[in-house]
């Protein structure tokens, strides 16, 4: 199992995997093709697991400044595993918010992920706080 950089090849099926996650939550929802497309290669954060062109896991984030304090923060806009490597991809995910000295990493859960999810998220340092999960890399 192996973690590696996003490509192009993949960014269709990790797009399509996205919508149909969205469709699900958000059936009001109308999808934007090339907005996804494009968001996906914007994003700082955005490794895989799998097969080229058909990543079984992935995890992406964006960066930004952040609104109520001095350094940056990263959203988790997509993170999946429909085999293993969910556990694997947020572990290097901390350790690239660490490296990238960012004040905090966030999760949001707001459509109810699965239980286990919330679990490894607490396992691996996350702190709930409210309907998100946030890392906070140099509080340990």
């Amino acid at each position: 199992m192996k973690i590696r950089g996003m490509k192009r090849e993949d960014e269709y099926f990790v797009r399509g995997t996205a919508e149909t996650f969205a469709a699900r939550m958000y059936p009001e929802f109308i999808p934007d093709l090339g907005k996804g497309i494009d968001l996906l290669r914007r994003a700082e954060y955005r490794r895989v697991i799998g097969e080229v062109g058909k990543p079984h896991s992935a995890l992406v984030a964006i960066t930004s400044h952040n609104v109520w304090a001095t350094r940056r923060h990263a959203s988790v806009l997509l993170w999946y595993g429909e085999k293993t490597g969910g556990l694997s991809l947020l572990r290097d995910f901390k350790r690239w918010v660490a490296e990238q000295n960012l004040l905090v990493a966030a999760v949001t859960d707001d459509h109810g992920m699965a239980t286990n999810a919330r679990a490894v998220l607490r396992a691996t340092g996350f702190e709930q706080r409210g309907g998100t999960f946030m890392y906070f890399p140099r509080k340990r």
